[in-house]
């Protein structure tokens, strides 16, 4: 198509976050490498080694997402929250809408995934009014899984700030503060570089340089197991 090389041509000189855009749409030849990549791949991984067959998984902040028909797929039974409604029908999944502070259900699950969701929770963007929300929705998350239940989560990473219509970026601390109750199986982490910015597999302090400014972001891939 005509507009996809347009795009492809003159890629390099669009600013970052229309590339971020783009590359999360998967316009085909683009250079781009998002978290979306790194975290889905991250996901599936925890879940193979983990042998999530036939368990119940919840995602919250799902709309949108490959993830709940993939963990489906894998022979899961999956209940899915978003503020949004999403029409999808797929086997084994199953949508509800509402926010997971909210969310009243006898239900308990083995696995529970937030994939760039907790950031956002109570921030403006998204009609929050609190800073603290995203503690909140975390407590809320453990508070569905069963007794040392999986908790797979992704979160800007670096220099510790609140960009109040958008984001979090979390630092070491204030990623240990939001995943209280919680204990750490594994962490990864994933930095913009290179003249696209596209992200790549770097160290903690790698990370370190990014959280100044709203946009790029590191971000941090955990694997995390409720506490008692």
């Amino acid at each position: 198509m005509l507009g996809e090389r347009i795009v492809r041509r003159h890629f390099g000189r669009l600013p970052w976050l229309l590339r971020y855009l783009l590359g999360k749409a998967a316009i085909g030849g683009v250079n781009a490498v998002v978290d979306r990549h790194y975290e889905y791949a991250f996901t599936v991984r925890c879940l193979t080694a983990l042998e999530i067959r036939d368990k119940d998984v919840l995602e919250v902040g799902c709309c949108g997402s490959y993830l709940p028909l993939v963990m489906a797929a894998m022979g899961n039974r999956v209940v899915g929250v978003d503020l949004y409604p999403w029409d999808i029908r797929y086997p084994g999944v199953k949508m509800i809408t509402g926010s997971i502070l909210d969310l009243d259900l006898e239900r308990r699950f083995d696995v529970a995934v937030a994939i760039s969701v907790i950031e956002h929770i109570g921030l403006s963007r998204y009609a929050g009014a609190s800073e603290r929300l995203d503690r909140d929705a975390v407590a809320a998350i453990r508070s569905l899984l069963r007794e040392e239940g999986y908790f797979v989560v992704s979160v800007p990473y670096g220099r510790n700030r609140t960009f109040r219509k958008y984001h979090r970026v979390y630092d070491e601390e204030s990623f240990s503060q939001l995943t209280k109750g919680f204990v750490t199986i594994q962490q990864e982490f994933f930095a913009p570089t290179g003249k696209n910015q596209n992200l790549e597999p770097c160290s903690e302090s790698d990370t370190h340089r990014f959280g100044r400014r709203a946009l790029p972001y590191a971000i941090t891939c955990a694997l995390l197991r409720r506490s008692p």
